[in-house]
C-alpha cells in the first residue's frame, strides 16, 4: 500500500518515515482517547449508555460504501458531509457544487448511528470503515470565530453581539448601538464567552 506521504514524490524517504511514525502516533492518540470514554462511559452503568448514545448521534452513517463519519464541527465538517452527498450520486458528483444549505439541512439528510439498535449499531462498528479528523484546538477557536463572527453569519450576529455587548460593552445601551453601528465580536470578546 503506498502512504498518502509517498504521493509527494518531492519529500525524500526519511522525511517520509517520520511523517508516517508521526501518523501512527496520532492514530495511537486518537484509539486511546476514544477507548478511554467508551471504557469510561460503560463503567458509569446506564449514564454511560447515555453518553454512548450522545456519541453515536454524532456518527453519520452510509450504508451504501459502509462509511461511518464522526462530524466534529469546524474540522471541514461541512466539506466531508459534501463529499459523502456527492458519493450518494452515481457517478459521484464534484462535492464543490452541493449548496451548503443542503448540507446543514434538518430531517432526513442523514443516518446517524443512533438511528439503529445495539445490534445493528455494533455490526456497523466492526465492519464498517471508520473515519474522524481532528485539529489543533486553537485552529479550531480561530476557524470557528472567522465563520461566525468575521464573515458576519447574521444567526450569530444578531444572538451574540447584544449579548456580549451587555457582558463586556457597558449594559443595555451598548446593544442597540453595537448592532447599528453592524459592530461584531472581538477575538479575544469570543474567548471569555
Amino acid at each position: 500500500m503506498i502512504s498518502i506521504f509517498q504521493v509527494q514524490s518531492r519529500l525524500l524517504p526519511d522525511e517520509i518515515n517520520r511523517l508516517e511514525r508521526e501518523q501512527t502516533k496520532r492514530k495511537r492518540r486518537v484509539h486511546r482517547a476514544c477507548a478511554a470514554n467508551l471504557t469510561h462511559a460503560s463503567a458509569k452503568g446506564a449514564l454511560g449508555k447515555a453518553e454512548n448514545f450522545n456519541y453515536y448521534k454524532k456518527v453519520i452513517v452510509d450504508d451504501e460504501h459502509k462509511l461511518l463519519y464522526c462530524n466534529v464541527q469546524k474540522i471541514a465538517s461541512t466539506n466531508w458531509k459534501r463529499v459523502l452527498i456527492a458519493l450518494r450520486y452515481h457517478p459521484p458528483k464534484d462535492p464543490a457544487t452541493i449548496n451548503k444549505s443542503l448540507v446543514h439541512r434538518k430531517g432526513g439528510n442523514w443516518t446517524y448511528l443512533a438511528a439503529f439498535n445495539a445490534k445493528e449499531r455494533q455490526y456497523r462498528l466492526d465492519n464498517y470503515f471508520k473515519f474522524l479528523f481532528v485539529r489543533n484546538p486553537y485552529e479550531r477557536l480561530l476557524s470557528a470565530y472567522m465563520n461566525k463572527f468575521v464573515e458576519q453569519n447574521p444567526l450569530f450576529q444578531q444572538t451574540y453581539v447584544p449579548l456580549i455587548a451587555r457582558m463586556y460593552r457597558g449594559g443595555n445601551n451598548a446593544t442597540g448601538g453595537a448592532i447599528a453601528r453592524n459592530e461584531t465580536v472581538t477575538f479575544g470578546e469570543f474567548l471569555r464567552i
